[in-house]
């Protein structure tokens, strides 16, 4: 390759910024129990959190796992975030509705949960900014291990670099082009 095509294609791969933060919130730096507000940039709603063993509410990993309190179990945030899924155990049989802007935008299969934790993914690659967790039987369930991907903020180039780089870019061109002289 050579180097004027290495140069180019450097600069297009510094364009080209990641867009998303993966991010699997474990709830293991929660100790005993207490309600969940905020947590890992989001906002729950019905959730409490609890580390004492208690079968078959097993965690997916360490000893924190999250509980609900009501049948009205979600968690949203103010930036769109596009979520992977969650592990569950316990009794009940559960399933994601996903939001975006107040709409229901998908729906994932069901879980039925047993003692050992088993991961529910969300079968879903869109954003969202909400998700509620159905269940047949609230109340009997865990959920740990959610796993996201938050909505990064994304560097925009702005004109005038832009035009420089394309300067550059034209400039090195035009030396390439150039015959090389005889001494």
């Amino acid at each position: 390759m050579t180097t004027f095509s290495s140069l180019l294609l450097a600069c297009a791969g510094a364009l080209c910024l990641p867009g998303a933060q993966a991010a699997i919130l474990t709830f293991d730096d929660l100790a005993g129990s207490g309600s969940m507000r905020e947590y890992g940039g989001l906002s729950w709603t019905g959730w409490q959190h609890a580390d004492a063993q208690e079968a078959p509410y097993s965690p997916a990993s360490g000893n924190t796992r999250l509980f609900n309190i009501s049948n009205d179990n979600a968690f949203a945030a103010v930036t769109a975030f596009q979520f992977q899924g969650a592990h569950f155990a316990g009794y009940a049989t559960v399933s994601f509705h996903m939001f975006l802007n107040g709409s229901l935008v998908a729906v994932s299969d069901s879980l039925t949960t047993n003692g050992s934790a088993a991961f529910l993914a969300s079968g879903y690659g869109g954003m969202v900014d909400r998700v509620s967790v159905m269940a047949d039987l609230p109340q009997y369930f865990v959920m740990d291990n959610v796993m996201i991907n938050s909505a990064a903020p994304v560097a925009v180039a702005e004109p005038a670099g832009l035009l420089l780089m394309a300067g550059g870019l034209g400039a090195l061109a035009l030396l390439r082009r150039r015959p090389a002289r005889k001494n």
